[in-house]
């Protein structure tokens, strides 16, 4: 099954507001119709990602922390 692209925006919304914004899994998913636990594993995916590959990235932009808070809703 593949994402939607409003699934994408839950999921990027999610993501925003625990590490952006403070809230708790819980309180994310319930914001976003998920449940904590799916907040949580979506998080741990992408840090497993993240960690297991090598970014090649060399313009600072392209980073980590280089995009805007919400740069998807634009």
């Amino acid at each position: 099954m593949s994402n939607t692209r409003a699934d994408d925006g839950r999921i990027l919304m999610a993501l925003h507001l625990v590490d952006v914004d403070g809230l708790t899994n819980q309180k994310a998913g319930e914001a976003v119709g998920m449940t904590k636990n799916a907040v949580i594993g979506i998080r741990n995916r992408i840090k497993n990602e993240c960690n297991a590959i090598y970014c090649a990235c060399q313009k600072a932009e392209n980073k980590d922390g280089g995009m805007p808070p919400m740069w998807w809703a634009k």
